[in-house]
């Protein structure tokens, strides 16, 4: 594969699991390294194991934002000011 993905990628997490692991998986295996998961104020245990073992930067959330958290809760604005960066969720 080719250099490593340098935009920050911000995804939008609530209460599930496995879809999210599918998706950092693919992101990883694109080369992307600065993935944060922005959390909704998730209470699923196996998300929140899942929180606990990975590398990425987890941003846990006190209240729910919905789909615009990565914004609204400042995340962009703290780990992507001035750059080009990907929310999804």
């Amino acid at each position: 594969m080719g250099e490593a993905l340098d935009h920050p990628v911000f995804i939008t997490c609530r209460d599930r699991v496995t879809a999210l692991r599918a998706l950092v998986r693919w992101l990883e295996g694109a080369g992307c390294t600065r993935i944060h998961l922005v959390d909704n104020q998730s209470t699923y245990p196996p998300l929140l194991d899942y929180y606990a073992a990975t590398p990425h930067t987890v941003i846990r959330l006190r209240d729910n934002l919905g789909h615009r958290a990565a914004w609204e809760s400042g995340a962009v604005r703290e780990h992507a000011a001035g750059e080009h960066y990907v929310v999804t969720d």
